[in-house]
C-alpha cells in the first residue's frame, strides 16, 4: 500500500505511513460492513471514516493539471484526493496534502493516529456481533472520535 504514495524524505515517509494505515483500518472496516448489512452501510460507515467508498467513487469528479491531479467527492465528509504523476504513475501526492494541511499538519497526523485503534477496534466488534445496526457502529465511531483525545 505504502507503493501507491508519492514520497521523497523523511518526513513524507512518516505522514504516508500513518495515512496509509488509516486508509487500511477504514477500508477494512467499510468492507465489513458492507458484506454485513449492504451498500448503504458501507456508504454511512465510510463517511464516519471520512473516507470514501465504492459509491462515492463512482459519482466522484477528476481535475487533471499537468502531473497532478484533484478528486473531489460530492459528500462534504470526504476531502479531496491529491494525486501526482510520477514517472507515469499515478500515486496520492503526500507532499501536497503537507503543503495543504501547513501548521495543521501535526494535529492531522495525531488524529490519524488515534483513528487507527478505533477503526480497528469497531472492525473487531463488529465481528464479535457488538453492533446490531449500522447505525449503531457509526454511533459509536462518531462518540470514540469526539470523546477519544
Amino acid at each position: 500500500m505504502i507503493g501507491a504514495y508519492a514520497v521523497h524524505d523523511e518526513a513524507q515517509q512518516k505522514f504516508a505511513l500513518v495515512l496509509a494505515a488509516d486508509a487500511v483500518a477504514s477500508s477494512r472496516l467499510v468492507k465489513r460492513a458492507g458484506e454485513k448489512w449492504g451498500e448503504n452501510a458501507e456508504i454511512a460507515v465510510a463517511h464516519a471514516c471520512f473516507t470514501d467508498c465504492r459509491a462515492d467513487d463512482a459519482v466522484a469528479q477528476t481535475v487533471v493539471q499537468g502531473d497532478h491531479a484533484t478528486v473531489t467527492f460530492k459528500t462534504d465528509a470526504i476531502s479531496p484526493l491529491l494525486l501526482v504523476c510520477e514517472q507515469g504513475r499515478w500515486l496520492i501526492d503526500v507532499q501536497g496534502y503537507i503543503q495543504l494541511l501547513g501548521p495543521d499538519l501535526p494535529q492531522a497526523i495525531k488524529d490519524s493516529e488515534r483513528f487507527f485503534p478505533i477503526a480497528n477496534s469497531a472492525e473487531d466488534q463488529l465481528s464479535k456481533g457488538t453492533y446490531n445496526s449500522p447505525d449503531a457502529l457509526v454511533a459509536d465511531l462518531n462518540k470514540q472520535l469526539q470523546t477519544n483525545p
